[in-house]
């Protein structure tokens, strides 16, 4: 379940796009799209329709594709309701019907409810938690996991493994936001983009020297690096609890979760969100709307909720159920959980869209010697100022 966002110019993709999926589905069915990490729930949707008689459509896309293809359809076809990460939430294009409060369970946590709020107003229902980001561990090639980067190098040396020690989509600049809260900041605060400045110029310094110094390879992508951890080839590997389940499967007992080393003694904080029903095209106002509500209240039921931890090991935003996963958790899910608790909720402000690729294109440039720290992050700010102005506009 990835969830970083890619876009800078959102209208120039949706020109662009050439899928030829459609998300029409006939007025008795509910049309839904999800994310193939999500296929698992097909069984609990199969449920639902058993339960109620209401036939459901389903789309499953790569999580990688999920907003490019929403985004193609928004002026055509969308499905009634997608099961998106929360920050989509903000995308201004997804005609998104807006949710009274007395939808929502009582029992959903208030961080998780926050994340399904854009602007004071609910306009998705949170369905699973997480999706931050965490240190996973070889046990069989280290006895204790490194609490700070140079304890890391040092565990480096003494394994003699090759060019790096830990793996992570480095490219990705999801995987850059905990080094940026390390340095007590964020991109965005409220309404206010926060790319040039200081902290940010440490944060992209000290990330690229992990790279220089061969601490990580900057050339594995994310798939590369769940490869070369679960072949063993790497003792560690940053990655989203969305991957616990498969490298569960592969590594048994020797995995291990850790906290991400600290810098300087700053603790590294994930971005996190929730995975949310969001209902669009205003579909909750359509002759649809009783299909969906049945719907949003079984995905909220503690039944489902439960299953969601049981089939695909997704953390429950219900409070009762995921109080009692803790009570019986493991070491390493009581690690995610506590990082959870610690992790910063990621914005659901369509600003964040643009921020992403402003801060990718200004990292890119100084990862090439093209500019220096701080020429790449008045960049940044530049490219997002001037795109969240010109997305703002196009999308009135």
């Amino acid at each position: 379940m990835r969830l970083y966002c890619l876009p800078l110019l959102i209208i120039s993709m949706v020109t662009v796009l050439s899928s030829t999926h459609t998300f029409a589905a006939s007025k008795q069915t509910i049309s839904i799209v999800i994310g193939h990490e999500n296929t698992a729930l097909l069984d609990i949707l199969n449920t639902f329709t058993q339960q109620t008689g209401y036939e459901i459509n389903t789309r499953i896309f790569d999580n990688a594709d999920l907003k490019a293809q929403l985004l193609k359809h928004a002026n055509t076809d969308l499905p009634d309701v997608a099961l998106i990460p929360g920050d989509f939430l903000g995308l201004p294009y997804l005609q998104l019907s807006e949710i009274k409060p007395s939808v929502l369970n009582k029992n959903i946590g208030e961080r998780f409810k926050k994340s399904a709020m854009v602007d004071g107003k609910y306009l998705g229902i949170p369905i699973i938690a997480g999706n931050h980001l965490v240190l996973y561990y070889n046990k069989s090639m280290v006895t204790s996991p490194a609490t700070h980067w140079p304890e890391l190098r040092s565990q480096q040396q003494a394994i003699k493994q090759g060019n790096s020690i830990i793996a992570w989509s480095f490219n990705e600049m999801y995987w850059l936001i905990p080094t940026i809260t390390a340095m007590q900041t964020l991109p965005l605060i409220g309404e206010q983009i926060q790319l040039n400045t200081p902290e940010m110029q440490r944060a992209i310094q000290f990330y690229w020297n992990l790279a220089v110094t061969g601490v990580v390879d900057e050339q594995c992508d994310y798939q590369c690096g769940i490869d070369k951890f679960e072949r063993e080839q790497n003792a560690y590997l940053i990655s989203g609890f969305w991957s616990f389940r498969q490298l569960s499967t592969r590594l048994g007992s020797k995995l291990g979760i850790a906290p991400l080393p600290a810098i300087n003694g700053q603790p590294m904080r994930s971005y996190f969100t929730s995975h949310v029903l969001a209902f669009l095209n205003h579909s909750l106002t359509g002759n649809k709307r009783e299909a969906l509500l049945a719907l949003a209240n079984f995905m909220q039921t503690e039944q489902v909720q439960q299953a969601l931890w049981h089939q695909l090991n997704a953390l429950p935003v219900n409070s009762l159920v995921l109080n009692k996963i803790e009570m019986q958790a493991s070491s390493n899910v009581q690690i995610v959980i506590d990082l959870l608790n610690q992790s910063e909720p990621m914005p659901n402000n369509f600003k964040m869209a643009v921020v992403w690729e402003a801060i990718s294109i200004g990292f890119k440039r100084y990862a090439a010697g093209v500019v220096d720290a701080k020429q790449a992050t008045e960049l940044m700010q530049h490219l997002a100022e001037e795109s969240t102005q010109t997305t703002a506009s196009d999308a009135r």
